[in-house]
């Protein structure tokens, strides 16, 4: 594989084919990420349960290398063309949830808020970078345009968890 075919694959997967060049990028990575996580919940319920962690995890450590190399290739600090580290903050957002069964018609309205909600407190979370998400993006490379994506997600996640267990 060239280098150039290298660096067009990572190119694809960090910008989330492409997703990065769209203005407001980060909300639609986001947006776009809630069918996947739709996908992955429903393999979770069906199969096992480890599939959602076991695949964030699989997807941080890939973020942090794609994220690196696409700081350098554009040449520039947290390049807004890179929105693989909202993917993962998304997938952070929405673990360890003791969620309905997915493909339950009764359950459509609870999954509606459920993503509605999580969509708009990650945005809100990612954009305000409460602490230590605000000095997380002074790291180097990839870990300083992953880390606080993360730390949204967990935001993000805690405060949903006291949602629903007060609704």
């Amino acid at each position: 594989m060239t280098k150039t075919r290298f660096a067009k694959i990572i190119e694809i997967i960090g910008s989330y084919c492409y997703i990065g060049y769209l203005k407001a990028s980060g909300t639609f990575a986001t947006i776009a990420t809630i069918p996947i996580t739709i996908a992955a919940i429903y393999l979770s319920q069906k199969y096992n349960n480890l599939i959602l962690p076991i695949f964030t995890i699989f997807l941080t450590i890939i973020s942090i290398p794609i994220s690196s190399y696409l700081e350098k290739y554009y040449q520039e600090k947290d390049p807004h063309k890179v929105v693989i580290d909202e993917v993962v903050g998304y997938f952070v957002a929405i673990l360890f949830f003791d969620l309905p069964n997915i493909v339950d018609i009764n359950n459509l309205r609870f999954f509606a808020y459920f993503f509605v909600l999580s969509f708009l407190l990650f945005r809100f979370f990612d954009v305000v970078k409460v602490f230590p998400a605000n000095i997380s993006q002074k790291l180097p490379g990839g870990w300083g345009i992953v880390i606080d994506d993360i730390i949204a997600g967990i935001y993000t996640n805690i405060v949903l968890h006291f949602i629903i267990l007060f609704i």
